[in-house]
């Protein structure tokens, strides 16, 4: 006998299988995308040696050992990347390589935002921090991020950037912080960056691959939800001649 839970249960399954296997669900290249794991998977460079700091940090956190700035809400996760120096013209980098297959669609996107400390605040206008991809020799593929002088912002997501032009290749996501020294003035620049997503939709999300449902959209719950309803008017006509046999 075909009991309530049961059908509810059968067709809400059935339904979101439909609707999840006509998703596209691809899978993001870059590890330790979030910096949860800290620094793990990502290079860095100190110009001068030993003048950078690069720290997974959560909200309201002060950096250190250089205490320059001020962490903020990461957007994704519990941690986000910040990067400080001295208050030499230091320029701090951070990179991750990543090699795209030769089909699908590559779309990077990812969060980002700019922190200085101007000593005094007398202007440091030659401070910058910018979010490129290049080829792993340096050449400038595009900019996703760029910012200077002493207006700081949020880290906040940026539009994504389409790599499908770069497939089969290996390409470097890189984020540098250059501080400076302007007319004698001390201005610490720092980059912050968080939920690096590089997609290609010729891999699937091992996630969803391996079984394990992803989060139905919103257009997905509502057909569920219609299942549901359809669901519970079906059970209750079937049983209504069960019950009047007594």
């Amino acid at each position: 006998m075909l009991t309530r839970n049961t059908f509810l249960t059968s067709t809400l399954t059935g339904l979101a299988a439909l609707t999840l296997s006509g998703a596209s669900f691809a899978a993001n290249l870059v590890q330790n995308h979030s910096f949860e794991s800290g620094l793990a998977n990502w290079t860095t460079s100190s110009t001068p040696a030993n003048q950078c700091s690069w720290q997974a940090l959560g909200d309201n956190v002060i950096t250190t050992p250089y205490r320059s700035h001020l962490s903020g809400p990461p957007t994704d996760g519990a941690l986000a990347l910040i990067t400080d120096s001295t208050s030499t013209a230091a320029v701090c980098k951070i990179y991750q390589d990543v090699t795209l297959p030769a089909a699908g669609t590559s779309t990077l996107s990812l969060a980002a935002g700019y922190k200085i400390w101007d000593r005094d605040e007398r202007g440091a206008a030659n401070c910058s921090v910018k979010v490129e991809v290049t080829d792993t020799n340096g050449n400038l593929i595009t900019t996703v991020y760029e910012a200077t002088g002493v207006n700081r912002a949020a880290l906040a997501p940026q539009p994504a950037v389409n790599l499908t032009a770069q497939n089969g290749t290996t390409v470097r996501i890189i984020a540098t912080a250059t501080s400076c020294l302007n007319n004698g003035w001390r201005g610490v620049a720092g980059v912050t960056l968080d939920n690096v997503v590089l997609n290609n939709t010729s891999i699937p999300d091992p996630v969803v691959a391996g079984g394990v449902s992803a989060v139905p959209t919103l257009s997905e719950w509502a057909l569920i939800t219609c299942a549901a309803l359809l669901g519970g008017i079906t059970w209750l006509q079937r049983r209504r001649p069960a019950a009047h046999r007594g």
